[in-house]
């Protein structure tokens, strides 16, 4: 199965609703779906896109489930 998820909150912004997001992407993903994630850049609490993702129109990153 493969899902998009689109939120403004994903990890690596601090916080209940990222953390849930990227909790839940990772669960599915462990149950043998296919997950993306369309997300914002990450720039929460600060109002500054955070360092490694500026200058940048987007950013692929793949994450490592144990």
């Amino acid at each position: 199965m493969k899902i998009l998820i689109v939120s403004f909150y994903y990890s690596p912004e601090l916080g209940a609703a990222p953390s849930r997001i990227t909790n839940m992407a990772e669960g599915l993903k462990s149950q043998g779906a296919e997950v993306d994630v369309l997300t914002c850049l990450p720039n929460y609490p600060q109002g500054q896109i955070f360092e490694g993702y500026r200058g940048r129109l987007s950013k692929k990153k793949k994450r490592l489930m144990a």
